[in-house]
């Protein structure tokens, strides 16, 4: 009988019950899952049958009900649910569906789990003593404290789970801090969901043991070594792609809108298009382009983020000079806080100052300080005066930027006053101290805002002042007489007044400076701005960058085209990355990064496609030859899927079902989604379950991580925030005392809150303090209103005060008549009853003439007629309106702050002349007088004007305010001239900046006239302006080129880049230019050559006056160019104008010029040709009639051939001729009409036979002088014969007559030829051989009819050339040559030369015999080498070897292709290489034919085995290969290459030395334990393989993989 486990039935806590014994083993199906709950379910038959037959009822299954428990032996505990029950005849089953025990985890709740966010609910506040002196807690809760409970996150979720406990948790987890606010969740969900996806971690539950681990994502699974394919256990496999998610371009958002905009140029947007960056998709030129693109972006961010933060160091510089304001401690009112509530703000404020002590300490340490981290309530000061108390300046002065004038300020104002007011608690009125109150004119202490508020302020109340402006004894009587006389009253309002104008004076200078500070600080940060601008755009995709001096965009029109179509977009969010009001801007660009990076990941998850797997295989646990995979098999654990034909893939798996009991084929598995992205292939998106809700234009991402519920904006809290002491302590805020200008709050418990304001919906509030207040509708109940009441009306049945102040108070009587009561000049209290009719004014109210002034505040008053001089009413005033002098003239109505017509703050303003005003500077509706009196009503607004709206000539200029239309006012096309009336529009009346720019229209200046000649055929020479001339300018090509694009433009020049580094121009010289003259050229240009073409232009040039050089790109098509000059000539000179170049580019990059024009003034016209040009058509034109009207024929003698006119007389007073036939001249002398002797000209004396020319003259006896060559057909001068057309011959004769010899030097027939002729004994003549020189096809022939040439080497007194002389070369006609040699010795028996010769040991050499004495050398020259040549085919030149020396290495270099060819089956060698390419016939051959090594191109071939020497006598240290060997097949790819420089499109397979060098590392071993690796110089320049080595690790490996192999089939 099989050995089966047991199932047994428990009751809920584990406590045994029965062990089932009606379990169909068969039906078993046990499901095991990764990070969720296991499964098991199976049959129980009602009744078994007994061993004797007889039925009975199978134990405990009228017990099976849910939530009754089943202990599945080695497996672990199920929560059982309702079984099934089935009735099939005579049996009755139940179906048993068993969850993990962990399911206990599922029903208890998380309420209200609060955590590490320091509010009174968070547990670490809960902690026993965990909180300090500031409120805050020592410690924060940890992933798992095994020494605290009260701070383990584990134990305190497990708290509610009776019996389960933690147990074994990562070390990497348990000192991590996450925080919670108010989670409400089962504690399975919290741990497999919200805590897994934030902590990056997967629990394990033990059910036997009832524990909880935990481990982080980079200790989860083992790698097998598992292999399931088609030879084993792949049954079928299935692949999916899900293409309709793959985006490549992502627009990227944090929470509340956080982009990282300062960090990415400005742009949102990041892309990836890694997958498509290959010759499938896109050309290699748009690959680099995007790898130069990127690669910008990613070496200039750096420097970006570094101006972005420069720039916002000056915003934030801006707003501080506007803004600051006094530390909000400085501001409290201490007098309305009970004594408890004082002692816990001193106490604050002094740990806030140990805070800040602690800071200045740990970031600029002093002699004999260290760095302090310890609780904060346990510091004491370091630095101290003489006198043992804090010296604060040595803190504060270590404090810039980081809390220096909060310090200052709590110092000298917050905890002294607090400290007053605690000592003045039980004291009386009288007996309390004053507060310390210089803060309200400590102007340091505030921005320019709240400067003007204070100063207007001041101004208010001062104006109320100005008859107290003179001092006392510089009144006259009367103005004293008008202040009764009263000095002393009078200096009280008066040193009011004083002080009251030295703080306005003291404000005014303090605004001065501030707002200089700011003027410079706004000029530098406009600047960065231009600045950061030009560097977004340069980065931008469309942008460029300069090359040379040129821009160069980085992609072209067409590429932009390819990358758009490759661009798939979506939005991505991810909410778990925010910033609060705490971080500062360089805090907030680390988060910027964090989402950068976050983006970058998850795009480039995105951006490829990804595949999903699923299988169905054997069941491998049932089958004994896979019995060594049944531990590995496990959830978790990663085994390798062959997914097609040889491709495998590795994948996690996540839950495996099986029959645990029974060897069954029934296998299910299922598997991870592995995600492929920049850190390579992994399934922690699938693991965590990140909560990704994604559609096909948003992808959100979000945990349920609780962030901020409470954002501050305080200097104090970032300060603390940062500090060491509470280092990391404040993921979340949350403050007993919170003092913010502004907050955002989802839930707020608090013992004490101030706010600059507040807007609450419902408040209740225990008690309210507050130093003025607007309460619609006050209810106080057993309370007290304290401060400063401002009312119409109290209404009270007694009023309890302890000093009433007024200077006039009214009595109503008993018997309703009102009395007043005041005090005489003498002290004494005076009543008496008020006239009658003043009585009568009273009992409606209040008469004004009894109301000192500003003693009435109110919300609101109630009266059918206001009259009143002086009056604030809301945010209005009513106000005396004064003239010049200060004499009352008439009132005004108005804001407080718009106190004229002139006002620009918004506003209203009337007065009682009839002015009015409404809106600000910018946009207004004004009625009022004008310079001459009278009234004008005056509009500006910033709404564009409809044109039809307005009625025809509505429009006159005395409607329209001066600088008031500006074309951004202007709706386009909506006022037309039929809707202005003439002359309504006046210079005057325009916005100053279109005056600017009319005046700038009346400074152009328009030329016309062309100034270059020649412009309309562009004729190419040297002349220059005066024959309308153009020439090349640098080098390259220029050439005329036809045009008929253009009227009037027959022709134009072609430019053409011969050289990449250089540049081509055309220019015209000599151009009279004026001095200060403006000067503008312009012209047609279209590069014929090329995508682009960039063209350098200067108006005009000479040494030290020239114009500047502009760059015009231009493209195929024709573009005008317009170059103002931007200089003026400095003098009356010739110029080369203009100068138009065309750019360094690639060669054979051309563009062409034409209707050139330069012209005088800054606007360039239509092209025309020159004045001049036209001039002489017209001219042309002229002549033709002038001939017509006369009968005459014009004939312009520059235009008339050589030769052409010929006639029998011609009558002339003065003749000049080039040539002429003159007939019979009468004449004693005819001489040139500009001779000199022996100058120029001729002179010919017909008298006596002389001539006379510089280079030719005869005397009058016949003697010739010649400078220069004779040419002659016959003749003879002395032995020179003039042989007619045979050509000159000279003879010299050596003897006479018989045995004479006579030597001829021939010139005929093209060769100089060189004979003697012998005259014998007998008298025959014998002409000996002749030798010849001439000219041949290339180069100096020279023939002998001997067969031998001789050149001779000797001095002039040397006797003839004889066979044994020395110094001569000889060659014979088999085109040997002898030097220096012997006739003799250098011949054979024959006569023959055989081999070139040295008969002497000094420098010289020979090729032949070794017979020869001497020492053979070869001499180099200069050039340190020597080259052996040989003809080809066609009678070329071609290298066979080269010799060379190079000097600085003292190395002597061979190139030598050799063949050394003993015979058929003779050792032989061979060396050939190909002048191009590598190709087969490039090899080095070794050996004979039958053993033969060759290395042919980059291939070895050899047709026996090439050995290694491997004897064991030849090796030492002979042992085992390292262990950690075998783990380079984890690191090494092969890869497949091609060489630099080979043209072969055969591709190479191999590794890389670099990869090989990584592996070794992270095998853990070095080169030194591998010799495959080859470092050739030991230096790292150039690395090599030794391929061989790597065969003994692939041994091992084989041999272990059999071995395995054996394993599975069981051998």
């Amino acid at each position: 009988m099989r050995n089966l486990k047991n199932i047994i039935l428990c009751k809920p806590g584990k406590v045994p019950v029965y062990q089932l014994n009606g379990v169909d083993y068969n039906t078993i199906n046990y499901t095991t899952k990764f990070n969720d709950l296991d499964e098991i379910t199976f049959t129980v038959d009602k009744y078994i049958t007994l061993g004797g037959g007889e039925s009975a009822k199978s134990n405990g299954y009228d017990d099976l009900h849910a939530f009754m428990e089943v202990y599945v032996e080695d497996i672990g505990y199920f929560q059982i649910r309702e079984p099934e029950i089935s009735n099939e005849i005579n049996k009755e089953t139940k179906t048993v569906t068993g969850v993990s025990i962990a399911t206990e985890l599922l029903q208890k709740d998380l309420v209200g789990f609060t955590v590490n966010t320091s509010t009174t609910a968070s547990l670490e506040m809960l902690a026993d003593n965990n909180i300090n002196s500031l409120g805050y807690p020592n410690e924060y809760v940890t992933f798992y404290n095994p020494t605290n409970k009260q701070l383990s996150l584990l134990d305190l979720v497990l708290e509610k789970a009776v019996g389960w406990s933690v147990g074994t948790i990562d070390d990497f987890l348990k000192n991590q801090r996450y925080s919670f606010d108010n989670i409400n969740e089962n504690i399975f969900s919290f741990l497999t969901k919200t805590l897994s996806s934030t902590a990056r971690c997967i629990f394990t539950f033990d059910t036997i043991n009832k524990t909880v681990s935990a481990y982080s994502e980079n200790h989860i699974g083992n790698n097998t070594g598992i292999v399931i394919a088609e030879r084993n256990l792949l049954n079928s496999v299935n692949v999916q792609c899900d293409s309709d998610n793959i985006y490549t371009r992502i627009n990227v958002q944090g929470k509340d809108s956080l982009n990282f905009a300062d960090i990415n140029y400005g742009d949102t947007h990041i892309f990836n298009l890694d997958y498509y960056s290959n010759l499938s998709y896109m050309n290699q030129d748009l690959i680099d382009a995007l790898k130069t693109w990127q690669k910008a972006r990613d070496d200039n961010r750096n420097s970006y983020i570094s101006d972005v933060t420069t720039y916002q160091g000056y915003l934030e510089q801006i707003s501080e000079i506007d803004n600051k304001v006094p530390t909000n401690g400085v501001l409290n009112n201490w007098d309305n806080m009970s004594l408890d509530e004082l002692n816990k703000n001193l106490t604050y404020y002094n740990s806030l100052i140990k805070e800040f002590q602690i800071i200045a300490q740990n970031t600029h340490p002093k002699t004999g300080e260290t760095e302090y981290t310890g609780n904060l309530d346990d510091y004491s000061p370091s630095r101290l005066k003489a006198d043992g108390t804090v010296d604060h300046d040595a803190y504060i002065n270590d404090l810039e930027g980081r809390g220096k004038e909060t310090y200052r300020e709590i110092i000298t104002y917050v905890i002294p006053n607090i400290a007053i007011a605690i000592e003045n608690f039980d004291l009386t009125k009288d007996e309390k101290k004053d507060y310390v109150e210089d803060y309200l004119t400590d102007w340091n202490l505030y921005g320019l805002v709240e400067l003007k508020a204070k100063q207007s302020s001041y101004e208010d109340q001062i104006s109320t002042l100005k008859s107290y402006q003179k001092d006392w004894d510089k009144l006259t009587k009367e103005e004293k007489a008008s202040h009764g006389d009263n000095e002393i009253t009078y200096n009280q309002y008066h040193n009011e007044y004083k002080k009251l104008n030295g703080y306005i004076k003291a404000i005014e200078s303090k605004a001065t400076e501030l707002q200089a500070q700011k003027n410079n600080i706004v000029d530098s940060r406009d600047a960065l701005s231009k600045k950061l601008a030009t560097i977004r755009n340069n980065m931008s995709i469309t942008g460029g960058r300069n090359i040379n001096e040129v821009f160069v965009k980085w992609f072209t029109d067409s590429q932009l085209q390819t990358v758009d179509l490759l661009f798939h977009d979506t939005d991505y969010t991810n909410e778990n990355i925010l910033v609060t009001k705490l971080n500062n801007f360089s805090e907030r660009l680390d988060i910027e990064k964090e989402l950068y990076n976050d983006a970058e990941e998850e795009l480039s998850e995105l951006a490829i496609p990804q595949y999903t797997f699923s299988c169905t295989l054997d069941n491998l646990l049932s089958m004994y030859e896979f019995a060594y995979w049944h531990n590995d098999f496990k959830i978790g654990n990663f085994i390798t899927l062959e997914v097609s034909e040889d491709v495998f893939t590795r994948l996690r798996l996540i839950s495996i079902s099986y029959n645990p009991f029974i060897k069954t084929n029934d296998l299910s598995v299922e598997f991870s989604n592995m995600v492929k992205g920049k850190d390579g292939r992994n399934d922690f998106s699938y693991i965590f379950d990140k909560a990704i809700s994604a559609s096909k234009n948003s992808i959100t991402l979000s945990n349920n991580k609780s962030k901020d519920n409470l954002e501050l904006s305080v200097e104090l809290l970032n300060l603390i925030s940062n500090s060491t002491v509470f280092k990391g302590k404040f993921d979340e805020l949350n403050y007993k005392n919170i003092s913010a200008n502004e907050a955002t709050i989802v839930k707020l418990t608090a013992d004490f809150i101030k706010s600059d304001f507040a807007d609450f919906t419902d408040a209740q509030i225990k008690n309210l303090y507050a130093n003025t207040g607007l309460v619609t509708d006050l209810t106080v109940k057993d309370g007290k209103i304290t401060g400063k009441l401002c009312a119409v009306e109290i209404d009270a049945g007694n009023i309890k005060t302890g000093t009433l102040m007024t200077d006039r108070l009214l009595i109503k009587g008993n018997n309703s008549l009102y009395y007043k009561l005041n005090v005489t000049a003498l002290g004494e209290a005076a009543v008496e009853e008020l006239p009658a009719d003043e009585q009568e004014k009273l009992k409606n109210g209040i008469h004004g003439e009894n109301i000192i002034a500003e003693s009435i505040t109110a919300n609101k008053i109630a009266v059918s007629d206001l009259t009143a001089f002086k009056a604030t009413i809301a945010s209005f005033k009513i106000e005396d309106l004064l003239d010049a002098d200060g004499n009352v003239v008439g009132g005004s109505f108005h804001n407080i702050l718009k106190t004229s017509v002139d006002s620009y703050v918004p506003g209203v303003y009337i007065d009682s002349n009839g002015q009015f005003v409404l809106g600000n500077d910018d946009e207004y509706i004004k009625f009022v007088k004008t310079t001459d009196g009278k009234f004008a009503f005056d509009i500006k607004t910033n709404v564009k004007v409809d044109g039809s709206l307005l009625i025809n000539g509505t429009i006159t200029s005395d409607k329209i305010h001066t600088g008031s239309i500006t074309s951004d006012k202007i709706q386009a096309n909506s006022i037309t001239s039929d809707k202005i009336a003439t002359g309504a529009i006046t210079i005057g009346s325009l916005d100053s900046g279109l005056k600017s720019s009319i005046d700038n229209i009346n400074n152009l200046s328009v030329g016309g006239r062309n100034i270059s000649l020649g412009t309309s055929l562009m004729t190419i020479g040297t002349g220059g302006y005066a024959k309308s001339q153009w020439r090349k300018f640098s080098t390259g090509d220029l050439e005329s080129t036809n045009i008929t694009d253009f009227s009037g433009i027959f022709n134009g020049v072609k430019l053409s880049i011969t050289n990449a580094s250089s540049q081509v121009g055309v220019v015209q010289d000599n151009v009279p230019l004026k001095k200060g003259t403006q000067y503008v050229v312009s012209f047609w240009a279209r590069c014929v050559s090329g995508d682009s073409c960039v063209i350098a232009t200067q108006c005009y040039s000479r040494s030290g006056d020239a114009d500047t050089t502009s760059l015009f790109t231009v493209n195929s098509g024709w573009t005008r160019i317009v170059k103002v000059a931007s200089n003026k000539p400095l003098s009356d000179n010739n110029f080369t104008v203009p100068l138009i170049v065309l750019r360094p580019a690639n060669v054979g990059t051309s563009v062409e010029i034409c209707g050139i024009k330069f012209e005088k003034g800054t606007i360039a016209t239509d092209w025309t040709p020159a004045t001049e040009d036209t001039t002489n058509q017209i001219l042309d034109n002229s002549i033709v009639n002038w001939c017509y009207n006369n009968n005459k024929t014009y004939i312009d003698g520059a235009k008339i051939y050589t030769g052409s006119i010929a006639a029998d007389k011609i009558s002339a007073n003065t003749l000049e001729s080039i040539s002429a036939n003159l007939g019979t001249v009468n004449a004693g002398v005819i001489q040139s009409t500009h001779y000199g002797k022996d100058d120029k000209g001729i002179k010919i004396s017909l008298d006596d036979g002389t001539w006379d020319s510089k280079n030719f003259s005869i005397d009058a006896q016949g003697n010739v002088s010649v400078n220069g060559v004779i040419y002659a057909t016959y003749g003879t001068l002395s032995n020179l014969l003039i042989v007619g057309n045979k050509g000159v011959a000279c003879e010299y004769e050596m003897g006479a007559g018989s045995g004479s010899t006579k030597q001829t030097v021939r010139i005929s027939e093209g060769k100089i030829s060189f004979s003697n002729i012998y005259t014998s004994q007998d008298g025959a003549s014998r002409t000996d051989t002749g030798t010849y020189i001439y000219q041949a096809t290339s180069g100096i022939a020279f023939e002998s009819e001997s067969g031998e040439a001789y050149f001779k080497v000797s001095s002039m007194s040397s006797s003839a050339l004889y066979f044994n002389n020395d110094s001569y070369v000889m060659i014979n006609k088999q085109g040997l040559i002898t030097a220096n040699g012997s006739y003799l010795n250098s011949r054979d028996t024959s006569g023959n030369i055989v081999r070139l010769v040295a008969l002497t040991t000094k420098n010289s050499f020979h090729i032949g015999s070794t017979d020869i004495s001497g020492t053979t050398r070869l001499i180099c020259g200069n050039g340190n080498t020597i080259e052996f040549c040989r003809p080809n085919g066609s009678g070329a030149i071609m290298p066979m070897a080269t010799l060379s020396y190079a000097k600085d290495i003292s190395v002597v270099g061979l190139y030598m292709p050799l063949h050394f060819n003993l015979g058929t089956d003779e050792a032989h060698a061979c060396v050939r290489q190909q002048t191009t390419g590598v190709t087969s016939a490039d090899f080095i051959k070794i050996g004979n034919n039958t053993q033969l090594l060759q290395l042919i191109g980059t291939a070895i071939t050899s047709t026996k085995a090439i050995t290694t020497s491997s004897d064991a006598r030849m090796k030492n240290h002979i042992a085992d290969l390292p262990s950690k060997s075998e783990n380079l097949f984890d690191y090494l790819d092969g890869k497949s290459f091609f060489y630099n420089g080979s043209n072969s499109t055969a591709k190479n397979y191999g590794f890389i030395a670099q990869d090989v060098l990584t592996a070794l590392q992270k095998c853990g071993l070095t080169t030194n334990d591998f010799a495959g690796f080859c470092d050739i110089h030991g230096d790292g320049s150039q690395y090599a393989l030794a391929y061989e080595q790597f065969i003994p690790i692939m041994w091992n490996e084989i041999k272990r993989l059999r071995n395995q192999v054996k394993e599975l089939k069981g051998e």
